[in-house]
């Protein structure tokens, strides 16, 4: 990718086009204004010293890919920005996929990504029911299988 880019070739990825790539593709340079509008609150939110790791990487990216985007020297598409934003943080394909969902769904409702990650979510192993009937499962298995 790297080598592209020194060549003056846009980095390429192979991944189809989402309902969000086509959106974004369909906005032109009427929606410059309301672009900028959006990358000026990220870039303030960006600078929030209370957000968590997670979320604050997310904004990077968002930013990241909308300066690359809104860059006119560098005439980048949506794929493009957000594959070399992504790449710039260590991740891939994936990534820059949800950086193009992130922009949208920002656009959209004025919203910032939010994350799970951290946060706590119930199991089932929980369950002290079903926990018992896992272990008696666990020691039938055993005993079939000649192990005490």
């Amino acid at each position: 990718m790297l080598e592209d880019i020194q060549n003056g070739q846009p980095p390429c990825s192979d991944s189809p086009e989402t309902f969000t790539d086509s959106v974004l593709n369909a906005l032109d340079y009427k929606d410059f204004p309301a672009l900028c509008r959006a990358q000026a609150k990220i870039a303030v939110n960006s600078k929030d010293k209370k957000l968590d790791v997670v979320f604050q990487s997310h904004i990077t990216a968002m930013l990241g890919a909308l300066n690359l985007y809104l860059d006119p020297e560098l005439s980048y598409g949506w794929h493009e920005a957000s594959l070399i934003a992504s790449k710039s943080l260590g991740q891939g394909i994936n990534h820059a996929c949800n950086i193009r969902t992130w922009i949208h769904q920002f656009l959209c409702n004025g919203k910032l990504p939010l994350h799970q990650y951290g946060q706590y979510h119930s199991s089932i192993l929980e369950d002290e029911d079903f926990a018992q009937e896992i272990q008696l499962h666990l020691s039938e298995v055993q005993q079939q299988e000649g192990h005490s």
